[in-house]
């Protein structure tokens, strides 16, 4: 195979899917308004026991007592008019209670099937961003298997498998599913909680939604993966019948681990009796198991740790000599990395070594003992290449790998030295002692016999190890299927690794042509240079804001990645550096007619103040702290969002607005609905020209959410952890970003495409001495009607 028919992987920064992790807080029961007062029921039994007295006495005694007949009636009626007042009065307390109490359930009940569908949306979302970490290798064609409905997966054997791929070889040492493998589905808790609320509903028929709602949100079917790093052994235990089905998941891991590891950080070693060379030959094409040869003509370019040269291309050992000559060089390489492992940074940038050794028969896949080969010389007579001397002296494996000298340093210290082992065993007696992880494929407890066959029990072998997790449905895929994979993947290579060297100061004059001399700067010269402005002349809003690799113009377009954006970074990041290089670039680039600037700043205006004397800023707003500050601003934008769309109404032209707001997250959290309405008044942005730029150190909770669902591209310097660089890029590579370089960050612009780059400086002093002819242009701006503070 030439080198020209390989195709170059080149490590890309690894896009995260959205999992969400919010708590979600199920509502509060209603509290049921005081039903009729005791008091009423008594009066009215007292009323209905009396008038029954009445009408006895009124019945028996009235013949008797003619004379007292008006007497007596007048009692009997008094007392029924009364017996009425009482079940008027009941039924007037009785029936707005009931109906109150009615209404509240059937609101609450509306408030839980809403909280249904979010939860159900969260579920989707999770199993989608759980299958996208951990697709499946191969799905059947035309067969609906459950666990995928309503998802859009593409198995790995259908994908392009080049360096167009965007998961192909992504995953790193640092990374947290590092040595993941997937074994199949199965249920798992999700990543958001919910969190019940203090007390159950007192209907009955209440508290019965309620927890059907808490049972089905507390699981979902998602990938089942086994981690190799954390323990020294991973054993596969399949007995019997089960044999075949450990072989076949191992073969899945290898899969799973070749297509998102590179071989730079990854590399295979298999030791197999040769009974099973049509079960494992295909892993020989995995550049994962490519030795490195310096031999001339060879294909292969990526180096084995183990530093030797071989006679064979590939690390995949099946049969005897094979196997004993590849733990010959196993072992060596186990005791370099033993004796490397005290020396500070010694194991950066090795490989991580995966050994798989499979289940080897006493009878038939070992070598029986030297006084038992007289009998088996026989068939051997026959045979010209091989003599009886040869038979005798040749090499020979008695015992399994995994019994041996030279892996038991693998076996007890693996994980120190970067190393896992992962067997499969046909019994319980096999399994190592320095096993930490089983899987076991034999009649997991609490499952059917029809459907053993697809489940197994993944559980830690320790006496403190957490309750064993059920994969239920293992993947299944074709001896075909592994074959074509290798096939695809031997064409592939990891491109050499290059040490990325980015300029630590950028001057924001050397990004224009030509370069930016203030002493004799004429706005003029820049105002009108074409690669800024579209074909009809107009603005582009397209700024040079820093350098990329090789010193490459990083361009930032508002226009096209925009109308909106959000800047953050962590103190000292070099964030308010980065919003002066956006506002001088935009100063230098467009006429004050053509670009205006409204700036708003919660604290005393450090950063923005020096460009409020430009003539492109209408208004400066700083130390805003008051809800009626806010509210005047608010009144402000809106009342200039009708004026541009009566404007854009007329067909008449207008200059583009950038809205600058800096440490919004603490306006926020002071004036509630801020952002509502903000986003609400620019949601037509590109329409109106009205641009917002929205910074903050730190954006987090609904705050963050709320602003990263509303923006189009997004600036982020350094961040002080890892999941609030996966909040803004989807990925952890700002966390990673050094402290002792401000100004190093991520533009996230398009269609999810990701630049590193240095923003560039600024001299803000020299800028806000304009010259005369910059500040005559003063005249073209239209001034908001807000008094800007110093």
């Amino acid at each position: 195979m030439s080198e020209q028919q390989r195709t170059v992987i080149t490590r890309k920064a690894r896009l995260w899917p959205e999992i969400p992790s919010a708590t979600i807080d199920l509502p509060a029961p209603p509290a049921f308004p005081n039903t009729v007062h005791p008091v009423m029921f008594i009066a009215l039994i007292c009323g209905m026991v009396g008038l029954c007295i009445y009408a006895v006495f009124f019945l028996i005694f009235l013949p008797r007592m003619s004379e007292a007949n008006f007497f007596l009636g007048g009692l009997l009626t008094t007392s029924a008019f009364m017996l009425l007042l009482s079940v008027l009065s009941f039924f007037f307390q009785w029936h707005p209670t009931h109906k109150r109490r009615r209404e509240l359930v059937e609101a609450y009940q509306q408030k839980l099937a809403d909280m249904q569908i979010q939860l159900q949306a969260y579920v989707q979302q999770e199993r989608q961003g759980r299958l996208e970490l951990d697709p499946p290798l191969w799905l059947p064609e035309g067969v609906a298997l459950p666990g995928y409905e309503g998802l859009s997966i593409t198995p790995i054997i259908q994908r392009s498998l080049d360096n167009l791929d965007l998961q192909l070889w992504t995953r790193r040492a640092s990374d947290p599913d590092f040595l993941a493998l997937r074994l199949g589905l199965g249920q798992l808790p999700p990543s958001f909680a919910v969190q019940p609320a203090a007390s159950l509903p007192a209907d009955a028929e209440l508290q019965v939604q309620v927890q059907d709602l808490q049972l089905a949100s507390s699981w979902l079917i998602a990938p089942i993966t086994v981690k190799l790093t954390g323990q020294n052994t991973t054993v596969l235990l399949g007995t019997q019948a089960r044999l075949s089905q450990a072989r076949q998941m191992v073969c899945l891991m290898l899969a799973h681990l070749a297509y998102h590891h590179s071989p730079e950080d990854v590399r295979i070693i298999v030791l197999a009796p040769e009974s099973q060379r049509a079960i494992w030959d295909w892993s020989s094409l995995l550049p994962h198991t490519a030795h490195h040869s310096s031999q001339p003509g060879s294909t292969s370019t990526t180096r084995l740790p183990i530093e030797e040269t071989l006679d064979v291309a590939h690390t995949v050992a099946i049969g005897s000599e094979a196997i004993l000559s590849q733990m010959a060089i196993l072992s060596r390489e186990l005791s370099r990395r033993k004796m490397r492992r005290q020396e500070p940074g010694s194991q950066d940038g090795v490989p991580w070594l995966v050994v798989v050794v499979d289940h080897f028969d006493e009878l038939e896949d070992l070598d029986q003992p030297t006084m038992f080969l007289n009998a088996a010389i026989m068939p051997f007579k026959k045979q010209k290449k091989r003599s009886h001397s040869d038979i005798l002296n040749r090499p020979r494996l008695t015992d399994s790998p995994l019994q041996r000298s030279e892996l038991a340093l693998a076996l007890q210290e693996g994980h120190a030295l970067g190393v896992s082992v992962v067997s499969i065993c046909n019994q319980a007696s096999e399994i190592p002692s320095s096993a930490g992880l089983l899987v076991d494929l034999d009649q997991p407890q609490g499952i059917l016999p029809s459907q053993l066959t697809s489940c197994a029990r993944i559980r830690e072998l320790s006496a403190l190890a957490p309750q064993a997790t059920l994969c239920q449905q293992l993947d299944t895929v074709p001896l075909e299927t592994l074959h074509l994979l290798a096939m695809r993947m031997q064409l592939l290579r990891p491109a050499p690794v290059l040490q990325p060297e980015i300029r630590t100061q950028v001057d924001i004059r050397m990004l224009f042509e030509p370069r930016l001399d203030l002493m004799s700067y004429d706005p003029q010269a820049y105002w009108n240079e074409p690669s800024l402005r579209l074909s009809d002349g107009s603005p582009s809003l397209r700024i040079p804001i820093g350098l990329k690799l090789g010193d490459e113009t990083q361009y930032l377009d508002i226009m096209k990645d925009g109308p909106h954006g959000l800047l953050t970074g962590q103190t000292g990041s070099g964030k308010s550096e980065l919003l002066q290089t956006i506002l001088a670039a935009l100063a230098i680039a467009y006429r004050p007619g053509e670009v205006n600037f409204l700036l708003l700043d919660y604290n005393a205006g450090l950063t923005l103040e020096p460009f409020s004397q430009l003539p492109h800023t209408i208004s400066f707003l700083s130390h805003v702290s008051s809800s009626a500050m806010i509210q005047r601003f608010m009144t402000m934008l809106r009342a200039e969002a009708q004026r541009r769309e009566q404007r854009v109404k007329d067909g008449k032209l207008l200059p583009r607005l950038v809205i600058v707001i800096d440490e919004y997250a603490e306006i926020v959290r002071r004036n509630e609905g801020f952002l509502e309405e903000i986003f609400a008044i620019t949601r037509t942005g590109r329409e109106m020209g009205m641009h917002l730029l929205l910074a903050s150190q730190r954006p987090e909770g609904s705050i963050g959410r709320q602003v990263r669902n509303a923006v189009q591209y997004r600036l982020c310097l350094r961040c002080s952890s890892p999941e609030e660089s996966r909040d803004m890029l989807l990925r952890e590579d700002a966390a990673r970003l050094p402290m002792s370089i401000p100004g190093r960050g991520y533009l996230l612009h398009g269609d999810n495409q990701l630049d590193l780059f240095q923003a560039a400086r600024v001299n803000v002093p020299a800028l806000v001495q304009a010259p005369r002819q910059l500040r005559l242009q003063k005249a073209e701006v239209k001034v908001l009607p807000i008094v800007a503070q110093n």
